[in-house]
């Protein structure tokens, strides 16, 4: 990653911004509220370099919902991060400081944005009708890409086949996509509000923390005491229930006393937290297990939930 700041980098950073003008490259901002992202799609529309202001608006036919001063935004075409503040909005238009610095990405820093590019990549279909999704996350008929045929009920979150299916009909041909995408909307109403509450106390703060750290969710240290059960998915080996270290929208981890109870490249279940029992587990990939303190007494096991990519 290399980091621009407007000090040293000023005219670099506004070639970047009239670069993604010139694209109509789309960017995804989004704020904090309550625990929650919300996501906004957004166009860069013109930089008025001797004031500093970028000028911008939505990418859909829809009100821009910023709350707070502080807003973060994520361009996937040309790999770049940044954060700064609201001057004004007006309903589908708003005017931005510009940043005081802004994050280029490399290939690698795309691991531990997973989640975030997975929600760029559901904006950006909405918004370019390249596929399925929309607002509601229902049925839709797609502009040159066929009849995206989506069937709920093949959302299997948890169970030993948790292969969706989505076929596109296109003209003659057709084809299947075969993935294990987990998402919170593939989600029970009550799982949805057993993970939504364990994700209660990421703050505001939190987020800009973690922005720093270039962590692409939230993720926050939860209560002393909070526990998690866990399963290898193949079921081979019995249940656990483990202290929780930190959750995220993106992932999860929690320490345990071995360091052989779990593989890198293995695929766990998430059962519930505590004494709350998802109706169907969550599924994440094991991407690491390393000593949690200086004594080798504990090992944390970092996990990231299933996406298209890593499933």
């Amino acid at each position: 990653m290399r980091v621009l700041n407007h000090q040293e980098h000023s005219s670099e950073i506004l070639e970047v911004f009239a670069k993604v003008c010139s694209d109509r490259s789309m960017l995804i901002l989004w704020q904090v509220k309550e625990g929650k992202r919300q996501i906004n799609s957004i166009y860069l529309e013109k930089i008025e370099e001797e004031d500093n202001l970028i000028y911008l608006s939505s990418a859909k036919t829809q009100a821009l919902s910023l709350d707070s001063q502080t807003v973060f935004f994520f361009c996937k075409a040309h790999n770049f991060i940044f954060k700064t503040d609201i001057v004004t909005q007006d309903n589908i238009e708003a005017v931005i400081k510009m940043p005081s610095e802004v994050k280029l990405l490399e290939k690698e820093d795309h691991a531990g944005m997973a989640d975030l590019i997975d929600v760029f990549n559901e904006e950006k279909i909405f918004v370019e009708g390249e596929g399925r999704g929309n607002l509601e996350y229902e049925e839709k008929l797609v502009a040159g890409r066929g009849e995206a045929n989506i069937d709920k009920e093949k959302y299997m979150v948890g169970k030993t086949n948790t292969d969706k299916i989505d076929r596109f009909r296109s003209d003659n041909t057709a084809t299947e996509k075969l993935s294990t995408k987990w998402a919170v909307k593939s989600m029970s109403a009550a799982d949805t509000a057993l993970f939504e509450e364990e994700l209660s106390y990421i703050t505001l703060e939190e987020e800009d923390k973690q922005y720093e750290e270039m962590r692409s969710a939230p993720r926050a240290k939860p209560p002393e005491g909070k526990m998690v059960t866990v399963q290898e998915q193949s079921g081979e080996r019995p249940q656990g229930t483990y202290p929780l270290y930190d959750l995220s929208r993106g992932g999860i981890s929690f320490l345990v006393f071995s360091k052989e109870e779990f593989n890198a490249g293995e695929v766990i279940n998430v059962l519930g937290f505590d004494t709350k029992k998802f109706d169907e587990p969550m599924i994440a990939l094991v991407r690491s297990v390393r000593e949690a303190d200086q004594l080798g007494v504990q090992y944390k096991v970092g996990c990231q939930f299933a996406t298209e990519e890593n499933s």
